[in-house]
């Protein structure tokens, strides 16, 4: 997926397994194939025709369920769960990228309009730079401008192949963004840049072939920039629409077409109002926006989620569309709950916030007054998410009345699957199983005569997919949209001759998003890229800088466990001065990974070496020391219903990640739903567990 893109993604639904599922649907194009029920105008909620699912196939589960409890390397924080997750990285800003390593002055990288540009004429014509996210490829088309409204121009691609569109549909769709999604969008989340680098006040939207099967339009954040930026933008606010038959952008005014424009012009505003590290809250928040123009409907990736609850929450896939969509349906829930539980002000402000993470959230909350109700203590993310876990099961059947704490007010969901339903019958249960971090196991439970629970869940979790970590290093950390940095002052005013050397792990989006060595002799106004052993020059998206890594370390073959590798590079050419040597990583706006890890960094002929047991002169921006290995965190949840038909929930006691919770079957409990839950942040791998019911 081409990812500095911002992407809401279209795949023919036939390819899609859940088809099968809801083939009354017919065959539109849209990625999302089942249906979701939602409005802000809460009308009758009509029924939902969902399949029953009863297993959930997590990918990828630990061979190991348990295992040992290992310290963190020596030097790493106490506490590396709030070393990663309080870490604040820069944002990518191209336009400071290209004043420092390729020579732009600030003017020119500078957006600046002291007059409004002329508005083009309804027949003019201009060339596009759009991108494949089949082949990874730039590419050119010439479109010609159909029509304009006080806000929007509509561009159709005329070269190499003509698109044609129904003109009177064009028209109209150009009606309802100027007078519904234009505003209505813009009240919620903000303005974007208007009038933006080209000085013009309207968007740009350009109807487009050839951007890949998986794609249905999408907003690029380069195009924000000036051509001595970035020598590929469109120098507009623009977001492209996939036109070939049957995609999103094939039959303007549709539903299809029209919360297609509602999502990507969410992702223009976010780029000018927000920080977006996290990409699985910014879909959602673009998804949001469809629901608040009227198009709740065209959300149907919930359905996607219900039948994989065990999908990471807090991340994104490195893969297609059909890889991504329980993703979206995730992202998508999660912001409709924020809405039901604390309302439109608080999200609003939210969605408004410098920051889109969940630190933001988490802050924004607290701002708000919004407490742990249990406890009275400030609300944290993984208690938020545990209450959420609920709310996706109970749908709008309330366990406290009074609050939207555990169920949903405007909107139905589907029912969620669920890994096994057990009886008498089924007792004695054992079960040893992997879970990625904010992702849930539901077990349906019922008996005729007391039964326990009995949980045991690993007491630790790796950060990067690797044992090879020796003791303590330093981490990238991992975010989208941004630029951290690790830097140091290096005295080789002594020497004639320097090498550094050092241990590098990584894995980044191939092609999208890089790591370098860099160097600047002029106190960091400008900089140089380095050229370690394993770097590539190759460019095909024009986001590597010189030669950076990016993918896996190990190359290809290795895409499933990056090995660390021994780089070396030399500092000849610096050799009788002082320098600022850093190690940097630049992430565009979607899909990010495990990033760089850095260890033993050395240059023998200064006798530095650094083994990351300490600072040693080291100023971090977003970067962070800790050892490989985090506490693992659970939620172990029970939905109690009574014989008087009344819900209530009880949360198990854990001590040291293990816990029992009897069951009053036969007397005061009929049934029980079990909900388990691995919430460490700061981590993608998955966490394993043992359960037994007996």
């Amino acid at each position: 997926m081409n990812n500095y893109r911002n992407a809401w993604i279209a795949i023919i639904v036939g390819l899609i397994l859940i088809c099968a599922c809801f083939g009354a649907m017919g065959a539109s194009l849209i990625w999302m194939a089942a249906r979701v029920f939602t409005s802000l105008d809460l009308p009758p909620d009509p029924d939902i025709d969902s399949p029953p699912v009863t297993q959930v196939k997590t990918p990828n589960p630990p061979i190991e369920v348990i295992r040992p409890t290992l310290q963190p390397g020596a030097g790493a924080s106490d506490d590396p769960i709030e070393t990663i997750t309080t870490a604040v990285l820069p944002r990518e800003d191209l336009a400071e990228l290209a004043i420092r390593f390729k020579g732009v002055s600030p003017k020119e990288a500078e957006v600046s309009c002291p007059a409004l540009a002329p508005a083009y004429p309804v027949g003019a014509t201009r060339t596009f730079t759009l991108t494949n996210s089949d082949t990874d490829e730039l590419f050119q088309i010439k479109a010609r401008l159909e029509e304009k409204g006080e806000h929007v121009y509509m561009w159709v691609q005329y070269a190499p192949t003509p698109v044609r569109l129904n003109q009177d549909k064009l028209r109209r769709a150009v009606e309802i963004f100027d007078r519904q999604i234009y505003p209505r969008t813009r009240e919620f989340f903000g303005s974007e840049d208007s009038p933006g680098v080209d000085c013009d006040p309207r968007i740009h939207i350009v109807h487009a072939l050839n951007l890949g099967r998986t794609v249905g339009g999408y907003f690029s954040s380069p195009d924000s920039y000036p051509r001595a930026v970035r020598s590929d933008s469109n120098e507009g606010q623009i977001f492209i629409m996939h036109a070939a038959r049957g995609y999103n952008g094939s039959d303007p005014a549709s539903e299809t077409y029209l919360s297609t424009i509602a999502h990507e012009f969410q992702h223009m505003i976010s780029f000018h109002q927000t920080h977006a590290p996290d990409l699985w809250l910014e879909e959602g928040a673009a998804q949001f926006a469809e629901r608040l123009n009227g198009y709740g409907d065209s959300v149907t990736t919930v359905y996607d989620f219900a039948a994989a609850p065990d999908t990471q929450l807090n991340t994104w896939q490195e893969s297609s569309a059909g890889g991504n969509s329980a993703h979206y349906g995730a992202s998508y829930l999660f912001w409709s709950y924020l809405y039901d539980r604390f309302g439109e002000a608080i999200l609003r402000t939210f969605a408004r916030s410098p920051e889109r993470s969940a630190r933001a959230l988490m802050r924004v909350l607290a701002e708000a007054g919004a407490v742990n109700p249990d406890t009275g203590q400030p609300l944290t993310f993984e208690a938020l998410f545990a209450d959420f876990v609920i709310a996706n099961y109970m749908n709008r059947e309330a366990i406290e009345p009074g609050t939207n704490r555990y169920h949903y007010a405007t909107i139905r969901v589907p029912p969620m699957a669920t890994r096994a339903e057990l009886s008498d019958r089924d007792y004695p249960y054992a079960v040893r199983a992997g879970l990625a971090q904010f992702g849930t196991h539901y077990y349906e439970l019922s008996g005729s005569q007391p039964t326990t629970i009995v949980f045991t869940g690993s007491t630790i979790v790796s950060v990067l997919p690797t044992d090879e970590a020796d003791g303590a290093f330093w981490w990238s950390n991992r975010a989208d949209a941004s630029n951290p940095r690790l830097t140091r002052e290096v005295d080789l005013t002594g020497v004639t001759h320097a090498t550094l050397t050092y241990r590098a792990w990584y894995r980044l989006e191939q092609g999208y998003d890089y790591a370098y060595v860099t160097a600047s002799e002029d106190g960091g106004l400008t900089w140089k890229v380095l050229a370690p052993t394993s770097c590539t020059t190759d460019n095909p998206q024009n986001a590597n800088l010189g030669c950076g890594y990016t993918g896996p370390s190990g190359g290809a073959e290795q895409a499933d466990a990056p090995r660390w590798l021994d780089e070396r590079l030399s500092l000849d050419e610096f050799a009788g001065k002082k320098i600022l040597l850093r190690f940097e990583m630049v992430t565009d706006a979607a899909i990010n990974r495990e990033g760089l890890a850095i260890d033993n960094i050395a240059i023998p002929e200064i006798g530095f070496y650094d083994n990351a047991s300490a600072d040693l002169g080291w100023r971090s921006e977003g970067w962070v020391r800790i050892g490989n290995w985090l506490p693992q965190r659970w939620q172990v949840q029970v939905i109690l219903t009574d014989r008087d038909g009344k819900r209530r929930l009880q949360r198990m006691t854990l001590t040291d990640n293990a816990g029992a919770l009897m069951l009053d079957f036969g007397g005061t409990v009929h049934s029980a739903v079990l909900a388990i839950s691995p919430t460490t942040q700061g981590t993608t791998e998955p966490a394993g567990y043992e359960l037994q019911i007996r």
